[in-house]
């Protein structure tokens, strides 16, 4: 059995807390999930609407994809990594005549490629599994804490409340 586990664009999400767009990736197959953040050009990339493919990155992977079949190549796998600095990265296997290379790129540049080349992007199995557990603890930690006001905060809220102010016969 392989270790590697096909990767899907799961959606596009806006992240609340930090202000910009998230792409959220899930394992085929799996319940293993992970968000990579993007900026609003990478979110569009993604986009289901043929009105804004011409204005995103989409028409650079078209141009690459072209330039790589001019040039006789073909992406045969695209492998899905996360790096030390937690940033997603790819490795594209490119067979041509001249042999078999491997170029490193961004992973979400990586991604917009392998969606216009219809290439199932792909992860290691443990890799995809310390993500997704690692998002479950992030997510499960800002839902407490996102709701838990500064006692500050609480006392002077109460205040307010006490002498009326914030409620609808103010």
């Amino acid at each position: 059995m392989s270790d590697l586990v096909p990767i899907v664009v799961q959606g596009i999400s806006w992240s609340q807390q930090h202000g910009q767009p998230l792409v959220l990736l899930r394992g085929l197959g799996t319940d293993c999930w992970f968000a990579v953040s993007a900026d609003v050009e990478e979110a569009r990339a993604f986009s289901s609407c043929t009105c804004a493919a011409e204005r995103t990155r989409r028409r650079l992977a078209r141009l690459a994809s072209q330039l790589l079949r001019v040039a006789g190549g073909e992406i045969e796998q695209i492998v899905l990594r996360v790096d030390g600095e937690q940033i997603l990265r790819a490795h594209l296997l490119v067979r041509s005549s001249t042999g078999t290379t491997t170029v490193e790129t961004f992973g979400l540049d990586a991604l917009v490629l392998a969606a216009e080349l219809g290439i199932m992007p792909v992860m290691r199995w443990q890799e995809l599994a310390a993500l997704a557990a690692s998002s479950q603890r992030a997510e499960n930690a800002s839902d407490e804490t996102a709701t838990e006001l500064p006692p500050a905060i609480q006392r002077l809220l109460a205040e307010l409340e006490e002498r009326g102010f914030g409620t609808d016969d103010s």
